[in-house]
């Protein structure tokens, strides 16, 4: 019995899981600390005497559809199949190398799509993704001190560093039905996405969430470090587009100038930071979990109706459009 094999633990912030995308790719999960939910309680599954594959499968055939991942683990397997993404192993030949980058790129879509409940993200964004990503990493290789605030922030904020990737995706989700999308519009969204929160600390993420829920006043910290990124990058050498710039000026701006660090209204906010604003307000709204009764097409919709007027009319509703195509 599945109850036999249980221990019970102490966390915080868990992510859910397919049970059965779990058995498809057992290589990715088998070594991966897995929890189901009792009550108020995350107990965690011991493979230690039934294998995984007999423990998920009695879960799955007793009703089970899901079982949880701490969101740490769930953001270190990401970034260990982004990693293979973008290195080249050229001891594989051409057609071994590109089955092998099919199935790593199909899993970290596979994570995403767990981590925002749904499947059916299509081909081609799959693929404008993967391969934004791929050219974002490049210019993060090519920045040392990008590169090393980067992984700095993984370390401490890797919850936060898991959003971004996911922010991305549904970035990539909306930006598809933009008829002037390109590679390079997506490039810039996503690197604004790296970007735009990498001086915030732990501490000011949580001062930061506290505002967005009304429960604190906004810091200075956090009030001005879309700046202190536009500082940086003013500073570094590395050549990053007006674009990107303002889409990190305008990140935190609200459609009704309620939000900070401007507090501009719809009619000066950019297109490109509509977009991100909305993906970003989307993937923040999903991942707090507070409420697991409403879908993610209501979460859409709440955000459609909190975030219209000029160009957030489009992409909200675009947003609402896609989330409701999502299997």
């Amino acid at each position: 019995m599945v109850t036999k094999e249980i221990l019970e633990i102490e966390s915080d912030s868990y992510v859910l899981i397919p049970i059965l995308q779990m058995l498809k790719n057992p290589d990715s999960f088998k070594n991966v600390s897995t929890y189901i939910k009792v009550l108020d309680k995350y107990i965690q599954l011991n493979y230690a005497e039934d294998s995984y594959e007999v423990i998920l499968s009695s879960l799955l055939s007793k009703g089970a559809t899901h079982v949880y991942l701490t969101t740490h683990d769930m953001a270190e397997l990401l970034h260990i199949y982004q990693q293979r993404m973008i290195e080249q192993n050229e001891s594989f030949n051409e057609a071994v190398s590109r089955d092998l980058h099919v199935k790593e790129n199909e899993t970290v879509m596979m994570l995403a799509q767990a981590f925002i409940r749904n499947s059916g993200l299509s081909p081609q964004v799959r693929g404008i993704v993967e391969s934004s990503n791929r050219r974002v990493q490049e210019i993060f290789n090519g920045s040392p001190s990008f590169k090393a605030l980067l992984e700095k922030f993984k370390r401490e904020s890797s919850e936060e560093f898991f959003k971004i990737t996911f922010t991305n995706c549904v970035c990539g989700l909306i930006l598809n039905n933009f008829p002037w999308k390109t590679p390079l519009i997506l490039d810039k969204l996503m690197l604004a996405s790296t970007l735009c929160d990498l001086c915030l600390n732990a501490i000011d993420i949580a001062d930061l969430e506290a505002y967005e829920n009304e429960n604190g006043p906004l810091t200075e910290n956090v009030k001005n470090h879309s700046f202190n990124v536009i500082n940086m990058i003013k500073a570094d050498p590395s050549q990053i587009s007006l674009e990107t710039v303002t889409i990190i000026k305008q990140h935190h701006e609200r459609p009704d100038g309620k939000g900070f660090p401007l507090g501009i209204d719809h009619t000066k906010i950019n297109v490109l930071s509509t977009i991100f604003i909305v993906a970003h307000k989307f993937v923040y709204k999903i991942s707090e979990a507070k409420n697991e009764s409403n879908t993610y097409l209501d979460v859409a919709e709440e955000i459609r109706r909190e975030y219209t007027g000029g160009n957030f009319t489009k992409t909200s509703m675009t947003l609402v459009d896609e989330i409701a195509k999502l299997k």
